[in-house]
């Protein structure tokens, strides 16, 4: 998802659902940044987070399939919402679910700041 590239501030929104918390801590911060750069301004976000702090997880056999590695990190929801501020974006909802597996995930409604 890093390797996606759009002209700057030409969406409306971005729907970021069980994605973002494949990537390492680092890169969701740069892929928020270019998330941001891609907005309009007033433009929204619909995203999750891990609700916990995680600095990285792997699973070789993912849903027990042969071919089903997964990675998983997470600043937790203090964390995340700090690096969501400081990329310019303003958490309008919040929510913190907890899904089938026990995991919990942060639920996020964010608006990019208009300068």
């Amino acid at each position: 998802m890093l390797a996606l590239d759009f002209p700057p501030a030409t969406l409306d929104a971005v729907v970021g659902m069980y994605s973002i918390i494949h990537l390492p801590r680092a890169e969701q911060v740069e892929m928020l940044r270019k998330i941001v750069a891609w907005l309009k301004p007033g433009g929204w976000v619909l995203a999750n987070f891990g609700a916990e702090e995680l600095a990285g997880k792997e699973a070789e056999n993912w849903l027990q399939e042969e071919k089903g590695w997964m990675f998983w990190s997470g600043w937790g929801t203090e964390g995340t919402l700090d690096k969501v501020k400081e990329v310019g974006l303003e958490v309008v909802v919040q929510e913190t679910v907890e899904d089938e597996t026990d995991a919990k995930f942060l639920w996020i409604l964010a608006r990019k700041r208009e300068l």
